[in-house]
């Protein structure tokens, strides 16, 4: 049924941001392990670029529930959004921590 598969979206979405926050948190610990010398810089841009990255998402994902308007599915497209990006974005982050090690 839709509700079914509306709130099985909705946990994927829980889980991916989860994931995401994980990465973001991990990446800051390997920044403050791992780099002798820039590390507050490191820091300063990872939480800009944190804080860019919801300000993009949240833009394309509104921009995808908007394309969809006037259907039922117009919230699912948002979090499926919110899913895939954030799983990207946590992937990203986690291949720096590699990097960085």
């Amino acid at each position: 049924s839709h509700d079914s598969m509306r709130a099985c979206i909705k946990e994927q979405s829980a889980a991916a941001t989860k994931e995401l926050e994980s990465a973001e948190k991990m990446l800051a610990s390997t920044i403050q392990h791992e780099l002798r010398n820039s590390k507050t810089s490191a820091r300063q841009h990872l939480t800009q670029a944190n804080a860019k990255y919801r300000q993009y998402r949240k833009a394309q994902c509104s921009f995808q529930a908007q394309a969809a308007t006037g259907k039922k599915s117009a919230p699912e497209r948002e979090m499926l959004c919110t899913t895939a990006l954030d799983l990207q974005r946590a992937k990203d982050l986690h291949a720096t921590i590699e990097t960085l090690r």
